[in-house]
């Protein structure tokens, strides 16, 4: 179902996560306080969640997303805490901050949300505090924080939780320069802060952002060419370059 969902195949990624989900709900209705089943579970409803978010089915998004916080909930009351649950919870919530930013529908909950899915991710990198992915989704997570800030009105918590992000991807990329995953988010990272800078009448400072984000989407075009996610990438960088005042 992954490898589907990643070839953009997602009517046969959603038959078979559909049948992961027929069976982690047999097993866990016949062990219903078995914690690995529990997190099975919580797993195949984050995976039917995750694929109605792509599919734009919002409703049935917010459905699996309660179903798989139930689970969670109970997972998070067990006093030894695996790191794979509390990744699963960031995840989780983090699922419901991007719907709720996505479709704007309730910014107050967003931010809970949101917040909450940071703070799970900051518990995480208590328990791994060397796992250089954890240090990743910290920095997705100020992004969506700093996201449903901007949705409340709140523009200088928004531009601290950004600034928040280029601080750990930037750590990231220093420490490990030729890892491509954190030059993505580099590339990334910088282009969403230049349009956002944009949008804020910051002009001269969104330029830079999006120069150097041409940079590094430039070498991974050179290095992928087929990549239409690079290709993506580079034309909005050049686009804000020349982005008119």
């Amino acid at each position: 179902g992954e490898d589907d969902e990643k070839r953009g195949d997602l009517d046969k990624a959603l038959a078979k996560f559909t049948e992961a989900h027929r069976v982690t709900e047999a097993l866990l209705r016949r062990d219903p306080n078995n914690s690995d089943r529990i997190f099975a579970h919580a797993k195949s409803e984050n995976w039917l969640g995750h694929l109605a978010y792509w599919r734009k089915d919002y409703a049935e998004a917010a459905s699996r997303t309660v179903m798989n916080k139930s689970l969670i909930k109970k997972l998070m009351q067990n006093p030894n805490k695996q790191a794979d649950w509390v990744r699963h919870a960031g995840y989780s919530h983090g699922s419901d901050c991007a719907r709720l930013i996505t479709t704007a529908t309730d910014p107050e909950s967003a931010l809970q949300e949101c917040s909450q899915a940071l703070e799970y991710i900051e518990v995480l990198w208590t328990l791994l505090p060397n796992d250089r992915q954890v240090l990743s989704d910290l920095a997705n997570r100020h992004a969506w924080l700093a996201d449903a800030y901007f949705a409340n009105k709140q523009i200088g918590k928004g531009f601290a939780h950004r600034g928040e992000q280029l601080r750990l991807v930037n750590s990231l990329v220093d420490e490990d320069p030729d890892n491509l995953s954190w030059r993505e988010q580099w590339a990334v990272t910088q282009l969403s802060y230049a349009e956002l800078l944009f949008e804020n009448k910051r002009q001269n400072e969104a330029r830079t952002y999006a120069r150097k984000s041409y940079g590094i989407a430039n070498q991974l075009v050179r290095h992928d060419p087929d990549n239409a996610r690079y290709a993506d990438w580079r034309k909005r960088t050049e686009k804000l370059i020349n982005r008119e005042e």
